[in-house]
């Protein structure tokens, strides 16, 4: 476009033109006719990953969960696996993202991953964005 020709025509250097990168993510959304996930979809996404997670993490503390006696122990015996289903956890989102793009709970809402060049801070760590599928 015009703008962005004028921007790189101010940042010629000796004749040679350097290369400027204006990130335009939301054009980029437009010409693939994406558009952002809503946070709605986003959050019930994350709910639906995190009840199927714990589900798992229940059946597979059942043996021991069933066997406690008071609140105390079943909350010392969830503590005492908090790091294997942060594992767990950090396994599963980075599997199903890599695999499809999304995780159980995205597809489910029908939102995906895709990768662009600017985003918010956390998609902008991963290079990523969600959008609808």
């Amino acid at each position: 476009s015009f703008c962005r020709q004028e921007t790189a025509d101010r940042y010629r250097l000796s004749g040679a033109l350097t290369t400027v990168m204006v990130d335009d993510p939301l054009g980029q959304l437009e010409r693939e006719r994406l558009s952002l996930a809503s946070i709605k979809k986003r959050a019930l996404a994350f709910i639906i990953d995190e009840f199927l997670l714990s589900a798992l993490f229940m059946i597979v503390l059942w043996d021991q969960l069933s066997g406690s006696a008071s609140l105390e122990e079943i909350i010392v015996l969830t503590n005492a696996y908090a790091l294997e289903y942060m594992a767990i956890k950090i396994v599963y989102q980075t599997l199903f993202v890599y695999q499809y793009g999304a995780s159980i709970g995205k597809i489910m809402m029908k939102i995906r991953i895709i990768e662009l060049r600017r985003q918010t801070w956390h998609d902008r760590t991963a290079g990523t964005v969600v959008v609808d599928a």
